[in-house]
């Protein structure tokens, strides 16, 4: 197969700048959420013949359902433009902010953004090493050190055949 000779280059702009600030805050994305399901209620029970205003949360209900693609069918648009909206709206939430979620919720865990503090470490490190001390164990500041000691060998290896 040969390889693509696609020149294509990432988007920049608005669109990008958008996208990396939604996903780098997340009481904006938040907001946004809330603000989506709201809208959507609102716009669902504004289209469909038969819902008022007091309806409305109805119309949340039925967003919600949509954003988080579960689909109960209790509610249902029956209109055309009511079948528009959702088609829209669905592909608003299924490509646009659930990966926007996800991807912030990802960066989160990986990145560890509330880690510890230098201070924290040293702190930790040092109780960690008078325990070893009390105990008699013997304790090693890098990984590195960790590994090349043959007393530490994962014994959870020992006597299992490849």
């Amino acid at each position: 197969m040969r390889p693509s000779t696609s020149t294509r280059q990432v988007p920049t702009g608005f669109v990008k700048r958008a996208l990396l600030y939604l996903s780098d805050h997340m009481m904006v994305l938040a907001v946004l959420y809330v603000a989506s399901l709201l809208l959507g209620g609102l716009l669902f029970v504004w289209i469909e013949p038969g819902y008022t205003s007091k309806d409305l949360l109805d119309g949340v209900y039925w967003s919600d359902t949509v954003a988080m693609t579960v689909g109960f069918g209790d509610i249902s648009p029956k209109s055309t433009w009511g079948k528009v909206f959702y088609i829209f709206y669905s592909k608003v939430w299924v490509w646009g902010l659930t990966p926007l979620i996800i991807a912030k919720i990802v960066t989160v865990i990986m990145f560890a953004k509330g880690s510890f503090t230098h201070n924290e470490q040293e702190w930790l490190f040092a109780s960690i090493e008078n325990i070893c001390k009390h105990l008699g164990l013997p304790v090693y500041r890098q990984p590195h050190d960790f590994m090349e000691h043959e007393e530490w060998e994962l014994t959870t290896t020992k006597g299992v055949e490849a």
